[in-house]
């Protein structure tokens, strides 16, 4: 770890494992697979990653993303994800604290917050107690490698002989590949949050705009302005209300999506768009005070789906990025993915995560 457990990413994201927000199609299994691997994963890490299966609401604000909300639950549904349709006046029965004039809802039971902090110590405490040599304040600098394998990690406390690598490094992955002559078609996505001041929780579980799917779909820049270098290009910000409570009181509000390099500043246009969004949707929001703003990078995929996989180039280097706002979510069957793939396990997801659905040299 360059700095502390959790310092990355981890530090910057929110709180979701969500079912009913992703559209029908792979990542939806996967994230089917992964919850099943959370239910037995909560077990060996304990309560202090704070695993609440509360389910999640999502909102629609107008007529238009009310029509959305009902095609996506049907779609849902056929794909063996338990969401419920509920009106206006049912969805104020579930939480008062929405907007009166909301058009409807849509409920997904399974749905489920984490603590990021947490489960990350958590999971490092479980890999200690199994034999892992965790070094943190440690920087890889680069890889030493022989024809088509990785012979050592070089970093700045020192040189590792390696027999395997796995390179988690998230949107930062092609600062090591690209070492290797590789680069992953990947770019770090901008995504920015406020917390409240804590006091006692309103409602249980979390409440999404529908604004917030939408937001996912509208075209951002294109590649061009994607390229840090190009200071004349204007990044596109989306964004759109995702909201839990922690078991501190404090209320998480997010997220925007922007393509902006690795800049990680919270920015008074994101701030505003997130409180406007929020009091739309949650009126009381209004009257809260913020704590912080914080800001982070989810490595986002050509593609939008994960990219777990060995590279051709160097066949005992394997990366596991590219699951952008995912990564709590998809995290214990990434985990298992890439056992399978260090100890040479068929597993069919394999093929779709590998690098070779993209025209990379890998």
């Amino acid at each position: 770890e360059a700095h502390d457990i959790a310092a990355g990413t981890t530090s910057a994201c929110a709180s979701a494992v969500i079912l009913q927000t992703k559209p029908p199609g792979p990542k939806l299994e996967l994230s089917l697979q992964s919850l099943k691997l959370w239910e037995a994963l909560k077990q060996d890490l304990g309560p202090s990653v704070e695993f609440q299966q509360q389910g999640s609401l999502l909102v629609a604000e107008d007529e238009t993303q009310w029509g959305f909300l009902q095609d996506k639950a049907k779609k849902s549904q056929a794909n063996k994800v338990p969401v419920e349709l509920l009106s206006n006046t049912e969805t104020f029965e579930r939480n008062p604290y929405i907007a009166k004039d909301i058009a409807g809802s849509s409920f997904c039971h399974l749905d489920t917050t984490v603590n990021p902090y947490n489960y990350a110590f958590a999971m490092a405490k479980l890999a200690a107690q199994q034999g892992a040599t965790i070094m943190t304040g440690t920087r890889v600098v680069d890889l030493n490698h022989n024809a088509n394998r990785v012979t050592d990690v070089i970093t700045d406390k020192g040189t590792l002989s390696c027999g395997l690598v796995v390179s988690t490094l998230g949107p930062w992955t092609n600062t090591l590949t690209e070492k290797v002559g590789v680069t992953l078609p990947l770019s770090p996505r901008k995504g920015e949050l406020l917390v409240s001041m804590p006091r006692p929780p309103l409602f249980k579980g979390a409440v999404i705009s529908a604004r917030y799917l939408l937001s996912k779909a509208l075209p951002t820049e294109d590649k061009a302005t994607q390229d840090k270098t190009t200071e004349s290009k204007t990044p596109t910000m989306t964004a759109g209300l995702y909201a839990s409570w922690t078991k501190r009181g404090n209320l998480l509000i997010g997220s925007t999506r922007e393509f902006a390099g690795f800049d990680t500043s919270s920015s008074i246009a994101g701030c505003q768009a997130l409180i406007q969004g929020a009091i739309r949707v949650l009126p009381f929001v209004e009257n809260l005070k913020i704590l912080r703003t914080y800001a982070g990078l989810r490595p986002a995929s050509a593609d939008g789906f994960p990219i777990i996989s060995r590279l051709e180039a160097l066949d005992n280097l394997i990366v596991a990025t590219g699951h952008e706002g995912d990564g709590i979510a998809l995290s214990p069957v990434t985990g298992q993915l890439v056992t399978d793939l260090a100890s040479e396990t068929a597993n069919p997801w394999l093929a779709k995560t590998s690098l070779k659905r993209f025209a990379v040299e890998a």
